[in-house]
This record gives C-alpha cells, structure tokens and sequence, in this order.
C-alpha cells in the first residue's frame, strides 16, 4: 500500500518557490489549488503578526487642540449602559436629532455583552475539523463537578452551536 508522508509543514507561499506562479501563468487550476491546500492552515505555526500600536502622542494633542470628546468604547457590559440611557431618554424627549447630538456628545458602545464572550465558540466553528476535534476532546477532560457560572457559560454556548 502507498502512503505518502509529509517532511515539512508548508507555512508561506514562498516554500513552494516558483511553483506555485507557474501553476498561474501556465493555467493550470488543479496545481494551483493543490498547492493552496497543502499550505498549513494551523495559525500556531503561522509568524507572529502585528499587533495595534498604541495611539500616538500628535492624535491625542490634536483632540486637545480641536476640543475632541474622548474616541468611542467599542464594547462594553451591560451593567455599565448610563451613555445608552441617556441617549435613548433624549430620542423619547426631543426626536431623533437631540439623540444623535447627545451621542456625539457622550458616544455609546456599539455593543453591550456580558462577562462571557461566545466569539471564541464561533471562531472555533470556523476552524478547519481537526481543531474542532482537538478542542472536543479537550472539552471532554473537564471536571465532573462545575461552578454554577462555569455551567451556564457552557449551556449557553451548546446552545448556540445548535442554533
């Protein structure tokens, strides 16, 4: 029986060398898309990427000097909703245009979540099936016995893989 066995994980593009530019210029689509599946989708074995730098010093002068509010918070929990109170309490009072100035005023969060983010579960949805594996068999090892919050969260999240 024939069986082949891989030597090196292919992480970048340039491994394959002139190849894989070939396979374009000469059309051929069954080399190009194998090629493309060979490459390792493991991002553990990826090189790192960038992560955000941090503001820079001019940004935070020039909302000094142009008299800015602070930049929106993207997230945040739902016991913390007093901007989104006011806002909607402004809309109810004087319409639409009173809300959106007191939203320019104090911005809001675009969302409010709880102390568990299910983002993880859905990045693992995504995952090639060998993680997904990895991650159930892993799932599999946890205590009997969990702390009624840690049971919950877990609830919540088989509840949102079967939706």
């Amino acid at each position: 029986m024939f069986s082949m066995q891989v030597e090196t994980v292919l992480v970048n593009e340039w491994q394959l060398g002139d190849s894989l530019s070939q396979a374009i210029q000469t059309e051929r689509r069954s080399d190009f898309g194998l090629m493309l599946a060979m490459l390792s989708q493991d991002v553990c074995l990826h090189g790192e990427f960038q992560l955000p730098k941090p503001a820079l010093p001019e940004q935070q002068d020039l909302r000094q000097r142009f008299q800015l509010p602070e930049e929106a918070v993207l997230k945040r929990e739902f016991l913390e909703s007093d901007a989104g109170v006011e806002i909607a309490s402004a809309f109810q009072n004087s319409g639409l245009s009173q809300s959106r100035l007191q939203h320019c005023l104090a911005p809001d969060a675009l969302t409010y979540q709880g102390k568990r983010d299910h983002g993880l579960q859905v990045a693992i949805d995504n995952c090639a099936p060998s993680v997904t594996k990895a991650t159930k068999a892993y799932a599999a090892k946890q205590p009997a016995r969990w702390p009624l919050d840690q049971l919950l969260a877990a609830q919540r999240l088989q509840a949102s893989a079967i939706a």
